[in-house]
């Protein structure tokens, strides 16, 4: 639901990578109705909400635009989700949104992690 209700958002290669997945996913999970398919966290772009918890006390993340750089056709929005100042023991976490323009619109096109991976490459690379 969520590709879906979104679509508008996306470039069309990316949509198309996801419906690929989908359609993975739903054969796998035929024959393996038990496992964890590859979305099987959902897709909300953001890291899993673990709070960071610290002297008795719980941390939740916040995020914030930390960067932004567009040119004629492309561009990015680079997103920080950090902990307090309290939580000392958790770095900030950086991604980064990878926007295309098609027919004056900024679409999103890839996502890339704060380890260098992309989600486009990883669900490419992805076999069940």
């Amino acid at each position: 639901k969520h590709i879906e209700w979104r679509k508008r958002w996306y470039t069309p290669d990316l949509y198309r990578l996801f419906l690929e997945e989908l359609k993975d996913e739903e054969a796998f999970l035929k024959q393996h109705p038990t496992e964890k398919p590859f979305f099987g966290d959902g897709l909300d772009f953001r890291p899993l909400d673990e709070p960071c918890v610290e002297n008795g006390k719980h941390y939740r993340r916040s995020q914030r635009i930390s960067s932004v750089e567009a040119g004629s056709t492309r561009g990015y929005v680079e997103v920080e989700f950090a902990y307090p100042k309290g939580c000392t023991t958790q770095s900030p976490i950086l991604y980064r949104v990878n926007l295309r323009k098609l027919r004056g619109k900024w679409l999103i096109d890839d996502w890339t992690y704060s380890d260098g991976k992309t989600l486009t490459r990883e669900m490419i690379e992805h076999k069940y």
